[in-house]
């Protein structure tokens, strides 16, 4: 593969990159906060709902979706790295990669920080809450 062609292609997907990890961090966000007060979108929500959005919204979708996300473009950028001619290029397309693995290591290892911190959150809610007997 041309260096230009590489080059081109690195200025498209780095772009395209940042936006949808914008996207998807934004959205995590969102079910963060959600979890962690109660409210979504102005409304309340009970407590077993904030434990559904912890398990299965959070937990599977954004933080799946954040550590894949990843893990697959640091492998596209290695790939991409590994079919063009040009030094400089790979070593640009190798630095991508590099980052794109930071950050998929990052949410590995910072997610179950969290979890434990909403499921705390979750605890103490439910322990506040009065009983209906």
């Amino acid at each position: 593969m041309s260096n230009q062609y590489t080059i081109a292609l690195i200025l498209g997907f780095l772009p395209l990159q940042v936006l949808v990890y914008h996207v998807i961090d934004r959205w995590f966000m969102n079910r963060t906060h959600a979890i962690a007060t109660g409210v979504e979108r102005g409304v309340p929500i009970a407590i077993w709902q904030r434990r559904l959005l912890l398990n299965i919204s959070w937990l599977c979708g954004a933080v799946g979706l954040q550590m894949s996300f990843h893990g697959v473009m640091a492998i596209a950028w290695m790939l991409l790295g590994r079919n063009t001619t040009g030094e400089e290029v790979k070593l640009l397309a190798y630095l991508c990669a590099f980052s794109s693995l930071v950050m998929a290591l990052g949410w590995m290892v910072l997610v179950p920080f969290w979890y434990s911190r909403l499921a705390s959150v979750l605890r103490q809610a439910e322990a506040d809450q009065p009983s209906t007997d």
